[in-house]
């Protein structure tokens, strides 16, 4: 009955998703994924399409219903096909798990598969159809626009990071391209390798500072797309080294100076740099030894070294759109005689191929919203062309700089007409100029996609194509206008070799483009024009809806404020203004600069005064009508070429695509106007001017003073503009927006700096707590904006408050997290309505995080999760940035209008903020009483107090972590509970005259040296404290300790448990009392005393200095080490907790992917401070007991360990008492959660943890708890062979071929493999060469050397096994260990070992360790001795070539 059940258990739906997603591409049917909508029913998405949870994902994958694959008729035709995977009914076509690979999928599956099939079309029709009437539909209601921007970004998957995902409201702030420096390499032949060179932008700007500027050399420049045979699935695949070896040819036979090339890959890159041309005379912007910036594809520069050099300043810039670089841009100086020089600033691009994504959605519209992709990344692109000439300028003001981009544009020439690009039918217009034209007055030609004379693009075009093309003019030179004179020679290079039949096919589906630049005189009365950089950014940029640039107005009275607050009060925009450009363009953080540089510019031209007014009369004053609607407007009294209208039709000159004022009239010319309000009718509206002129009413001649140019941009909220930066007619500028501010000043955080112990000593720890208070104020910023975003949305305002050791200034890298109190008080103060806590405070930080992922996940790899605090009392929400940052926790406190919390869970948030701020009090109230001085004074000693104080915790704090009795969790006391005895302590001391205060302001060191005072009298009073008395503070003036007055129920309960009690109570309103030491144990207790007493023994001693060098306090602050932790016991009970294995024994419902290492740490702390409970009340002596807090984690694993250390008693007594408390443990929804209990010795426990922890992966325990999870020690075990067959043959083999990814454990089994029955075998690595020769340190340069021994190495050791093949002396296998992810690469040792005549062909075996799925990729890349970058793992993976021959082995975990 057993095995049945077993045998029914269905693999989960991340199985198969991971399984296709990590697939190959396949010429079979495409895989849909069904699964259940809550509002639409039944739907399926393509696979590739899918998105869990944690990626931004809105269906969790347990309503996933079946997978389907669809079924290609030799025609083309595509039907329903079969159903792979059904939940239901238990079928798995996959991996073969439930009933099987041979049962069909239940007839109820099928038919939801069919509605899920008719809905998905029913949907896709309806969204096309909304798409079509919004292209109709200019009404500027803010709701029907947001509905409409999210319903066209649905299936635009492909271009999600370009187009960008709108906020709740359609709100576009995130920043979609994010530039970065980068290196470049020349070669050098002295040590046959590329050297990397970097810019510098401190570099003296005097290289580039010439009185004139130098003449155009004569240039040539090549674009080729080279192709990465991504999508290419034909028989020419096999052939890419040959093509490109022929392609490298073609390029050097150009004799080009300038190369640059698209769709490159690192592999290419090794190709092109070996070559012996591009080694002598050209630099390059990747090379083999760092091709990140062409991971996994990517463009690629080389120019002549000898004609130019990059500026050191500036150099070279790559473009990023997410992980993947998506352009590069290089800035180089012309080398010539006497210092004199030209720039020329390059940028090879690569924007986005039309090709097939979605049927559901017409081809039309596929092709629009890649256009819009284009123009995004194109104008990012002329963007930083722009702000890198500005600098350049500014460091070379007599400089002029010749720019040219050139690449894939992908693009028509209608698409490239607009703004600042000229194509053929834009007849030269535009600030950049096509090099092709320039050399063909007829424009004929010059097509570089051409299936009719390109055979391999003519494959690519029916593959991979939207639709059909013969023949495109897509690979472009842009020359920048007005910069030099240049004559243009343009040629098309097919890399096709005539004179050779086998070489016909061409190296590329593309043909290289070639132009000549020769300098020319410039024309006589032709002037030079130059375009200011940020006007070609300008030109280019896309309009957005939610954005508007308007002329701001400052009413000298309330007449406007007053008329638009009463008919204008539902508009998007209540201040007084007239629009200049709507819409205006896409706002973020980078185009922000730009876009205010180019309105300063043309204010400057316009010619305004600082202090312009608008003028309007009592004839002002008309009506607009609209569709169901009419609007009164005012226009100015202005003369057509007043100031007001140079500067609209300049601003219209530069961003040339913002023409929507333009179309609201049948002239098509902008009227400036003043709304001021809205009326259901034409006739209404002029009824209300009447009235309004009337001798009565409000209007008369007005005169405005103006406020200057400000963009807007719709609020997060409520929808309306707001003002995001401005500029005034005297030029000044300003940023007002807060969202951007606080997004923005995301750029500064950094990772921690680590700070030793000594440095620590020396002030306290005061530069440590600086540099944690630095790099958590910009994210503090962001929690701040987002908690009044989501609290606005609630009708609450929000008040964020710093607790905890950030409050005390006592946080310290890499131990102290941010605590923050989120305080929400009603607006309307006068009503006090009924609240909903729960579902309140779930929408708040349900808004929180969906802000914070809004504006980080482009940049960070943020983690947000909610969870429980306090026994589940509160909620409480954690995020964190990325490694090395602060982790952010969030509570949220509702109060009345009075201040006072709705409910206790309310006022148990609130109490950490009143602890605090009662804490802080005491402090500085005791150092007044002591002095007993008033006034001027007091300022400063409460200051000198609280840096005392500060500096004393981040010691005590420091103290307590490195000692191992530090952590709530693992039952220690937590920081809070540190912090109150120290104030209690501290009080004491300054009303006893024992530690000294000052009033005068103190020097660093000097406060410094007081707080380790404090230090000293903190572990004086601790060890000699009458625990289990309770040290309690119940108000902000006084505090109350239980010897005093008597125990109350935290002390009473403490003497019960023989526990401590450390209390504040300092909300009066609820009976919330916060008992720190709640989660404290006996033993933990006693730990705790223990530490107390040898910290006090320690500073006794007043030692100076010791045998090391070292301070007492130093001593005193030394992390203890996981060995020294060990050795203080006799035995250790060793607590394992990781996630089952996904092919095991888990059920469809359970997720383990999902569960995060801080849930698996949470789950494991729960689970070793029961068993702590468990233990102490069955033994006699708590002192036995000790448990060390901090986990253990193994490199690159999902699994944590905690250690139990135990002195006295018996393992046996031990082992059965572990087992009846496992029996014991309470059962939770962590199914998937594992906990493995040991019982280890002291030598095995320094041998396990002390010496194989940090090398790589863990060995198993030694003797594990009857009833839990049994592991066998040998090492055989770890092998998980697939059949006994497999075994066999790789037992009987000579030689044995490794295959693997890095981290699959291929070494290890090498090693077992060689060594194993007391026999000698022959392991052959490169591996061993970098050990022997670079210390352990892969060096690519050395790749070929380390092949070449390890192919001299297994000739040696085929030759020794020929002479005794019977293994007469003892000799045992030869193990190949390499990564071997391509045939050829194993090849050569299988054919050496075919040639031996004493070897059968069983005598050799391919043994890969083969990743089944996603997370096993990502557990192998992390567990990786050497530190392989991801993206070489994902080459690998995307290289790997399948051998049937090879037996299967599962990596190690």
């Amino acid at each position: 009955m057993a095995s049945k059940q077993a045998k029914e258990k269905l693999r989960p739906a991340r199985d198969v998703l991971n399984r296709f997603i990590w697939a190959p591409p396949s010429q079979e049917g495409q895989i849909f994924v069904g699964y259940d909508d809550r509002i639409n029913g039944p739907l399926e998405t393509p696979v590739q399409d899918w998105k869990p949870i944690k990626s931004g994902g809105e269906t969790p994958e347990h309503r996933i219903l079946y997978f389907r694959r669809e079924r290609v008729d030799d025609s083309g035709a595509v039907s329903f096909g079969e159903i792979i995977w059904d939940r239901a009914g238990r079928v798995d076509k996959v991996f073969g798990s439930g009933f099987g690979d041979k049962v069909d999928a239940s007839e109820e599956t099928r038919a939801i598969a069919y509605n899920a099939m008719q809905n998905t079309r029913r949907l896709a029709e309806e969204r096309a159809e909304r798409r079509a009437a919004k292209a109709k539909d200019r009404d500027r209601r803010a709701k029907s626009r947001r509905r409409k921007e999210l319903q066209q970004q649905q299936h635009s998957t492909e271009f999600e990071s370009n187009q960008g995902k709108s906020a709740d409201d359609g709100t576009k702030r995130m920043e979609r391209f994010v530039w970065r420096s980068s290196s470049w390499f020349t070669f050098d032949e002295s040590d046959d390798s590329w050297r990397e060179k970097s810019n510098n932008p401190f570099a003296a700007s005097s290289e580039n500072i010439h009185t004139k500027p130098k003449s155009l050399p004569d240039l040539k420049i090549l674009t080729w797309n080279v192709l990465f045979d991504v999508f290419d699935q034909s028989e020419a695949k096999k052939e890419t080294l040959s093509r490109w070896q022929r392609l490298v040819s073609a390029i050097a036979n150009s004799n080009a100076d300038i190369i640059t090339l698209q769709e490159v890959t690192p592999d290419f890159v090794a190709v092109i740099c070996s070559n012996s041309f591009v080694r002598a005379s050209f630099c390059v912007s990747a090379s083999p030894a760092d091709a990140s910036s062409v991971t996994p594809h990517g463009n690629l520069i080389l120019w002549r070294s000898v004609l130019l050099s990059p500026i050191s300043s500036e150099g070279i810039h790559v473009c990023f759109d997410g992980a993947r670089a998506r352009a590069i841009v290089a800035i180089l100086k012309t080398i010539g005689e006497g210092g004199q020089h030209t720039t020329m600033a390059v940028a090879n691009i690569h924007l986005y191929a039309d090709r097939k994504v979605d049927s559901a959605i017409p081809a039309e519209q596929q092709q629009t919203s890649r256009a819009d992709a284009r123009r995004r990344e194109l104008t990012s692109i002329v963007g930083q062309l722009g702000k890198l000439e500005d600098r350049h300028k500014k460091d070379c003001p007599n400089c002029r700089i010749q720019t040219v981009i050139c690449g894939d544009f992908n693009s028509e020439d209608e698409e490239l007409a607009d703004g600042c690009f000229s194509g053929a039918s834009a007849k030269g217009m535009g600030c950049f100029h096509d090099a092709w034209l320039m050399g063909s007055p007829d424009g004929s030609g010059g097509h570089t996609w051409d299936p009719s004379a390109n055979s391999r693009a003519a494959h690519s075009n029916s593959e991979v194509r939207s639709k059909n093309i013969q023949r495109r003019r897509i690979d472009r030179i842009y020359l920048k206008d007005g910069n030099f004179p240049v004559q243009c020679v343009a040629e098309i290079v097919t890399g096709i070799d005539p004179a050779s039949e086998a070489n016909s096919l061409p190296p590329s589906d593309h043909f290289g483009l070639a132009v000549t630049l020769s300098p020319t005189p410039r024309p006589a009365g032709v002037e030079h024009q130059e375009y200011f950089a940020h006007d070609a950014w300008a030109a280019t940029a896309m309009p957005c809806k939610d954005s508007i640039l308007a002329l701001m107005l400052r009413p000298p009275d309330s007449v406007l404020a007053d008329l638009r607050s009463t008919f204008a009060k539902d508009s998007s925009l209540v201040e007084p203004h007239v629009t200049l450009l709507y819409g205006f363009v896409e706002l973020h953080n980078s185009s922000l600069s730009l876009a205010m540089s180019t309105v300063a510019e043309a204010i400057k031209s316009s010619k305004a005064d600082a202090s312009e007014h608008l003028h309007f009369s009592r004839d002002s004053l008309d009506v607009l009508s609209h569709r169901g609607s009419a609007t009164v407007y005012a226009a100015p009294t202005l003369q057509e070429k007043s100031w007001l209208y140079r500067l609209y039709h300049d601003l219209r000159r530069r961003f040339k695509q913002c023409e929507e004022q333009e179309q609201h009239n049948e002239e098509k010319v902008w009227v400036p106007h003043l709304g001021l309000g809205t009326f259901g009718s034409s006739s209404n509206a002029r009824s209300a001017i009447r009235e309004w002129v009337s001798d009565h009413g409000p209007w008369n001649d007005i005169s405005v003073e103006v406020n200057g140019l400000t963009i807007l941009q719709r609020g997060e909220v409520d929808g309306k503009f707001h003002p995001v930066a401005t500029v005034s007619l005297g030029g000044e500028t300003r940023i007002d927006d807060t969202i951007l501010g606080a997004a923005h000043s995301l750029e500064s955080v950094r990772p921690f700096d680590k700070f030793p112990t000594s440095s620590i000593v020396a002030d306290a720890g005061l530069n440590a707590s600086k540099s944690f208070q630095k790099t958590a104020k910009p994210i503090l910023s962001l929690l701040s904006t987002a908690c009044e975003i989501a609290a606005e949305r609630l009708g609450f305002s929000s008040t964020l408050n710093v607790v905890g050791s950030s409050r005390f200034q006592a946080a310290l890298p890499f131990m102290s997290d941010v605590d923050t109190v989120a305080i929400l008080r009603q607006k309307d103060r006068s009503v006090n309505r009924t609240l909903d806590e729960r579902s309140s405070v779930k929408s708040f930080f349900s808004s929180v995080s969906n802000f914070i992922h809004q504006h980080t996940r482009q940049r960070f790899p943020v983690d947000i999760r909610m969870r429980s605090a306090d026994s589940g009392h509160l909620n409480l929400l954690t995020f964190k940035l990325m490694p090395k940052t602060p982790s952010i926790d969030l509570l949220v406190a509702f109060v009345d209008s009075s201040d006072v919390p709705v409910s206790a869970s309310s006022a148990s948030a609130l109490s950490n903020k009143t602890n605090a701020d009662a804490t802080i009090e005491i402090v500085e109230l005791s150092a007044l009483d002591a002095l007993s001085v008033k006034g001027s004074d007091e300022h400063l000693i409460r200051e000198n107090a609280r840096a005392i104080f500060s500096g004393a915790l981040r010691c005590i704090k420091l103290w307590a972590k490195n000692n191992d009795v530090y952590g709530q969790a693992a039952g220690f006391l937590p920081g809070a509970a540190y912090a109150t005895m120290l104030a209690v302590f501290l009080s004491e001391g300054f009303s006893l005259r024992e530690i000294e205060i000052d009033a005068e302001e103190l020097s660093p060191e000097l406060l410094a040296s007081r707080a380790l005072e404090v230090v000293d009298y903190f572990f004086k009073r601790a060890a000699t404290w009458s625990w289990p008395e309770a040290i309690s503070i119940t108000s902000p003036s006084k505090p109350i300790v239980c010897s005093e007055s008597g125990p109350n129920e935290a002390s009473i309960l403490a003497t019960k448990r023989g526990t401590m009690a450390i209390t504040a109570n300092t909300i009066g309103t609820h009976d919330v009392e916060a008992n720190y030491a709640r989660s404290v144990t006996a033993s933990t207790t006693q730990a705790t005393l223990d530490e107390f007493k040898r910290a006090q023994s320690l500073l006794q001693l007043r030692q100076t200095t010791s045998s090391t060098g070292k301070s007492s306090y130093e001593k005193l602050l030394e992390k203890r080490s996981v060995e020294e932790f060990i050795e203080m016991h006799e035995f250790l009970v060793c607590f394992e907790v990781f996630v089952e294995d996904q092919d095991t024994d888990i059920s469809a419902p359970a997720n383990p992917s999902m569960i995060t290492p801080a849930e698996i740490k949470a789950w494991g702390s729960s689970r070793a401070l029961s068993t702590l409970v468990y233990l102490e009340q069955h033994l006699k002596s708590r002192s036995m007991l000790r448990l060390r807090p901090k986990t253990i984690k193994p490199n690159g694993e999902d699994r944590f360990f905690w250690l139990l250390g135990v002195n006295g008693g018996g393992i046996t007594e031990f082992k059965t008492l572990i087992a009846n408390c496992s029996s014991n443990y309470p059962e939770d929804h962590q199914s998937s959660l594992m906990l493995n209990v040991s019982i280890v010795e002291q030598d095995d426990a320094l041998h396990q943890f002390a010496s194989k922890l940090r090398p790589g992966p863990l060995l198993p325990l030694k003797d594990n708890i009857a009833g839990l999870i049994e592991r066998a020690q040998d090492g055989e075990m770890k092998i998980k062979w697939m059949d006994q067959n497999s075994k066999a043959r790789v037992d009987n083999a000579r030689i044995v071929i490794m295959r693997g990814i890095p981290g699959s454990g291929k070494s290890e089994t090498a090693k077992f493999l060689a060594r194993r029955n007391s026999a000698t075998g022959t392991v052959i690595s490169a591996d061993l060469y970098f050990d022997k020769h670079h210390g352990g340190h892969f060096q690519p340069s050395s790749l070929g050397a380390a092949h070449a021994s390890c192919r001299e190495e297994f000739s040696l050791a085929l030759q020794r096994f020929s002479e005794d093949i019977d293994g007469a002396s003892g000799k045992g296998q030869i193990i190949v260990d390499n990564t071997n992810s391509q045939y050829w690469e194993y090849q050569w040792y299988l054919e050496q070992a075919q040639m031996s005549a004493r070897l059968r062909k069983d005598d050799v075996v391919v043994l890969e360790l083969y990743a089944a799925n996603a997370d096993e990729a990502k557990r192998c890349h992390l567990r990786s001795i050497h530190n392989p970058t991801k993206a070489t793992v994902s080459r690998m993976l995307e290289r790997w070539e399948t051998d049937s021959r090879a037996i299967l082995l599962r990596p190690f975990r």
